[in-house]
């Protein structure tokens, strides 16, 4: 199996020691907006416009400061805004697409840290579409991309057989915010 190569691409499987709490609490304690057919979404931070829809500043709970410090500290820069898609069982996905790279600072890219049931996102090469990636993604795992990543590769999360649900917390850095 092909590999992505550093340093366009990290993957730390424990990144996140409290995955199984984060989880719950985020479930429970974040209003999810339901705009998205496919899955759930939620904006903290900077106000961010994301698959044409824009969303509000809203203070980041203290449960994602937390996280975003760690990611902060393994990555080098400090994320300003926190989207979270909670895709509450294996029905929900998100297909191939790049994320948006216009709007953020220069030398960051994109974080996911994921929670709850563990998911595969694939990797398709803009070049080549034959040539795809996967990777299982963990509850607690980091997945970091870099910008020239988004120009070279598409990623998604496609239906699974499972009941189980997951959030994708997936850190920015947006420039002026």
């Amino acid at each position: 199996m092909q590999t992505l190569q550093d340093p366009d691409f990290l993957y730390v499987a424990d990144f996140e020691p409290d995955h199984q709490n984060l989880y719950a609490r985020l479930c429970s304690d974040v209003v999810w907006d339901e705009r998205i057919r496919a899955r759930k979404t939620a904006s903290f931070g900077t106000p961010y416009n994301y698959s044409g829809l824009t969303y509000a500043a809203v203070p980041m709970p203290d449960s994602i400061v937390g996280m975003r410090s760690r990611v902060a500290a393994r990555l080098g820069w400090t994320a300003n805004n926190a989207l979270l898609n909670f895709y509450p069982d294996g029905r929900s996905t998100m297909g191939y697409h790049p994320d948006e790279i216009d709007n953020l600072e220069p030398g960051t890219g994109i974080a996911i840290v994921s929670l709850g049931t563990e998911r595969t996102i694939r990797f398709r090469a803009v070049a080549d579409k034959t040539r795809i990636i996967e990777r299982r993604l963990g509850s607690g795992s980091l997945l970091w991309m870099s910008l020239s990543m988004q120009i070279g590769w598409r990623h998604g999360i496609f239906a699974e057989d499972t009941d189980g649900g997951r959030i994708s917390v997936t850190f920015r850095r947006l420039a002026g915010g």
